[in-house]
């Protein structure tokens, strides 16, 4: 693998290829259609809000199929535990309007080891179009680490899901919608209502965080050197093998083995050794990696990466990067990696310069995740024109039939105004 020499980490990654609405103004979620725009235009309009809106998860205002528990797995009071199955609705009051994220504490339950997912209406409604539900993921670990056989090839290390309460905010499920989706909600009285999909889980509460704006990077950088921050020197230089995760968010991303380069550690001429980590296995929207590194000090340091990116021929692919559970500025949410059949190693920036990321004393988690990046909100826009194009076909198939007559005037214009004009608007 690697070296996610950092000033500051060390890796060798794999990176697999991402196979690749209507414009509400009413309370929920940003539509995705112009999403970026939209976010900015409403975030410099609306005040931000001053405070958290919690809804404890056991004050349901109605519910079916759903089990109220005075306590699970060390909670701090009453949970709501939903199985493959339920309805739970909760009435709340917004006291300022703005725009929010929503963050869900979870503990996943035994069950399959798959994704718990929840349809989502808010004021009985889907939050934005093509976004009726979310999904909250698991948490593994490598558990013992990397094991050998009598002969010395390393053995992939048995997944173990590390089971405890969580804490993750709602995102769009197709990956569109880079990062947390923000909603807009009016000062006044709201419902929220989840609805069980898939896997059981405990939910203790769900809170509406005002949303901040992640600032461009070079207002981060300046912010952080005005708060002490300063560039890390040679004696602060430190790497972390790429395979060498903290922790994953599905089981199937476990370390591999790569023969393609000699450069990549560690290596041994006769035994299988794993050392990277991704390709494939990394590449569904919602997957994320976390790697735990320590620093020696306070400062601001450069991420390199020594990475591969052969499976998408011709283009780039994407990952989102946050530090301590943060995006430090806005520009870390679409890092690009481009094809090529060769290793390469390079400092996350804009292509010209390296980016500084801040990193405190002592443990500092880093995680990336698959992301579209900037092309996200053109892929909506593609896909709702192709519905809608899909939506016109149809329409004129319900009037001609499969095989139209040719010597037949239908007179669409008459028949099928609406959809006359659709097509206008498509063209």
């Amino acid at each position: 693998m690697k070296r996610l020499l950092a000033q500051a980490l060390a890796a060798a990654l794999l990176l697999g290829a991402v196979p690749v609405t209507g414009a509400r103004a009413e309370n929920g979620a940003v539509p995705a259609s112009g999403y970026r725009e939209r976010i900015d235009a409403l975030y410099q309009r609306l005040p931000c809000p001053d405070e958290a809106v919690v809804i404890r998860a056991a004050a349901v205002e109605s519910a079916e199929g759903v089990e109220i528990r005075d306590a699970y797995e060390g909670s701090a009071g009453p949970v709501l535990m939903m199985g493959d199955t339920g309805t739970a609705v909760y009435a709340f009051d917004v006291g300022q309007t703005g725009l929010y994220t929503l963050m869900v504490r979870y503990y996943p339950a035994a069950g399959r080891n798959g994704r718990i997912e929840r349809e989502i209406r808010l004021d009985g409604e889907p939050p934005a179009d093509d976004v009726s539900y979310f999904s909250l993921s698991r948490v593994w670990n490598t558990g013992e680490g990397v094991r050998h056989d009598a002969d010395g090839n390393d053995l992939r290390p048995e997944m173990r899901e590390a089971s405890r309460w969580l804490e993750a905010a709602v995102r769009d499920p197709s990956g569109y919608i880079t990062g947390p989706l923000v909603f807009y909600l009016e000062r006044g009285r709201h419902t929220l209502s989840l609805t069980s999909v898939k896997e059981e889980a405990a939910f203790d509460s769900f809170t509406f965080q005002p949303y901040r704006k992640p600032p461009a990077y070079e207002e981060a950088l300046a912010a952080w050197r005005e708060a002490g921050y300063t560039e890390a020197d040679g004696e602060a230089l430190f790497e972390r093998q790429g395979e060498d995760v903290w922790e994953v968010s599905d089981s199937s991303i476990v370390p591999v083995n790569d023969r393609s380069s000699a450069g990549t550690y560690p290596q041994d001429p006769a035994r299988l050794k794993l050392n990277t980590i991704g390709a494939d296995k990394w590449q569904g929207q919602g997957q994320w990696i976390t790697w735990r590194v320590r620093a020696e000090r306070k400062g601001l340091y450069r991420i390199a990466l020594r990475y591969k990116q052969d499976l998408l021929s011709g283009m780039y692919v994407c990952r989102s990067l946050e530090i301590n559970g943060t995006q430090p500025f806005r520009e870390a949410d679409s890092l690009t990696f481009a094809y090529g059949r060769k290793w390469e190693v390079a400092a996350l920036g804009d292509g010209d310069t390296p980016y500084l990321f801040p990193l405190e004393e002592g443990d500092n988690e880093i995680t990336m995740w698959v992301s579209f990046g900037d092309v996200g909100d053109y892929l909506r826009q593609a896909q709702e024109c192709l519905k809608a194009v899909n939506t016109i076909y149809k329409d004129i198939l319900m009037v001609t039939g499969a095989t139209p007559d040719t010597q037949r005037d239908y007179a669409f214009d008459k028949i099928l105004p609406g959809t006359i004009a659709a097509m206008g608007e498509q063209a």
